[in-house]
């Protein structure tokens, strides 16, 4: 990979992110380069625009070298401001990227093909270099090639180093060997109609999203219509901004005078406390966890003597248990990646998803006892990314979304209810059941919030905010938090009832 091909990767990313086609700007590890000539992104993916990780993102891929060449001053001096905090820092990623397009190759799809072509020739390369990336995917079928830009290996060069000298830009694919992995069933795969899932592609954003909020690539067009019987604008509920200010994953505590969130995007996220009044106000906000790491998904535990929030403080996105103040952090999720806890009715056990070995774009669902440490698988799905494990009243059951469809789950081994999406092949996500287990409000992407009674397995969408998602019941059954970007920024809404 050339200079200015890792440059035309960047800014497409940068633009894409901008036009709010991805939730923020990708890691370099989230990339997957198609033999189509397109970019997918695969992974969490931290929400916002930030110029800063967007330099950061263009760095690392410039890192990667398999011929020297030199950095012109301009395009130096360029990425020295996106660093910058004074006021010739660039204010917007549209800004950022036009700076850098006269330094970028012109075509595009051109290099993703070509760079996939090298890669192909080199798929047979020693293994043991592949430690940690994607290996396993289903080989069954007969999906797109696609390529995985690696982190880089030595990272101790401090950045304003590197960019502060004349040194050579380093270009390369995977640390100078780059890897060919079969994209996973969910990507652009074709089963026969016996074993074809839903064809829609759900990514997972710790992460995603990401936060963890995730992102859809790929996904069919959604009927622009739901089917008979099912309801659109119900009325009945209305909607308020109460944390403007980068919120995301509220949740309830017992006491509904609390409620708990993360606060801020990439590196860096804390846990956060706002103290409301009757009425749903905040009147204060108060700091958990704040270790200049990603912290996401705060989840008080029934008593309130603890939380459980994911983080990736010990280098690996894994779920966590603290004290309710913060503090005595400890991981209770195991090896590998974890997320999005939540617990048992009775405080003893958190449900969350888990990356599958050798598979990180496949999800799972378990459960662990908080106070052993037994794990226990409760799903097996060979694709995509649950989400959600929210948990009945009775401990007994759990509702989660994969792909587009609703799934309610004995725990105990009885019967499983699927119910698909009210409007065909749109992905599902963040279900929450209510406080009687009556009810799961749930997301519809790209439609708005809906609401399922179980009783009638009925749905109606009670909201058309469609970028609402992660919701979280009160405990009187009236008030349901979310995140949403409805203002134009990321921020903690309140639906409560007429």
């Amino acid at each position: 990979m050339q200079h200015a091909d890792a440059v035309a990767i960047a800014t497409d990313l940068m633009l894409r992110a901008a036009r709010a086609e991805l939730p923020g700007v990708p890691s370099a590890h989230s990339i997957r380069l198609s033999s189509d000539g397109t970019i997918a992104v695969e992974g969490p993916v931290a929400l916002g625009t930030d110029v800063q990780r967007a330099a950061r993102l263009l760095e690392v891929l410039l890192s990667r070298a398999s011929a020297d060449v030199i950095a012109p001053a301009a395009f130096r001096l360029i990425l020295a401001r996106s660093y910058s905090r004074d006021e010739s820092t660039f204010t917007s990623l549209e800004q950022f990227a036009q700076a850098l397009t006269p330094f970028a190759a012109p075509d595009l799809p051109a290099i993703v093909r070509a760079l996939v072509a090298v890669a192909n020739s080199l798929a047979d390369l020693d293994s043991a270099d592949d430690a940690g990336g994607l290996s396993e995917f289903s080989t069954e079928h007969s999906p797109p090639l696609v390529v995985t830009l690696r982190p880089a290996r030595d990272r101790r060069q401090p950045a304003a180093q590197r960019l502060g000298e004349p040194l050579g830009v380093r270009v390369a694919l995977a640390g100078a060997v780059a890897i060919v992995v079969l994209a996973a069933a969910v990507f652009g795969s074709r089963r026969t109609p016996a074993d074809q899932p839903p064809q829609v592609a759900s990514i997972p954003d710790t992460n995603r999203a990401d936060g963890v909020n995730p992102v859809a690539v790929d996904e069919l067009p959604a009927r622009s219509t739901p089917p008979a019987g099912v309801q659109r604008e119900s009325g009945v509920v209305t909607a308020m901004e109460i944390l403007p200010t980068r919120a995301f994953s509220p949740t309830f505590a017992r006491a509904a005078s609390a409620m708990f969130y993360h606060s801020g995007t990439g590196p860096r996220s804390a846990i956060m406390r706002a103290d409301t009044g009757s009425d749903g106000g905040v009147l204060r906000v108060t700091t958990v966890v704040d270790d200049r790491g990603s912290n996401f998904h705060p989840r008080p535990s029934p008593d309130g003597r603890s939380i459980a929030f994911d983080s990736d403080r010990d280098g690996e996105r894994g779920v966590y248990v603290a004290d309710a103040n913060g503090r005595g952090a400890r991981r209770v999720s195991g090896k590998g990646f974890a997320a999005v806890p939540s617990w048992s009715p009775n405080g003893q056990r958190l449900a969350f998803v888990r990356s599958e070995s050798g598979r990180p774009r496949v999800w799972n669902i378990w459960t662990v006892d908080v106070a052993t440490g037994a794990a226990a698988r409760i799903t097996s799905h060979p694709y995509g990314q649950p989400w959600g494990a929210a948990w009945f009243p009775g401990g007994d059951r759990i509702a989660y979304s994969h792909e587009d469809r609703l799934i309610v789950r004995s725990l105990g081994g009885g019967p499983v209810r699927i119910l698909n999406s009210p409007i065909a092949r749109s992905l599902v996500r963040t279900p929450a059941v209510s406080p009687d287990g009556n009810n799961i409000i749930f997301q519809v992407r790209g439609d708005g919030i809906w609401m399922l009674d179980l009783a009638s397995e009925r749905m109606r969408r009670i909201l058309d905010d469609a970028s609402a998602e992660e919701f979280t019941w009160s405990a009187d059954g009236r008030r349901v938090a979310y995140h949403s970007r409805r203002s134009g920024s990321w921020a903690v809404w309140m639906m409560t009832s007429r």
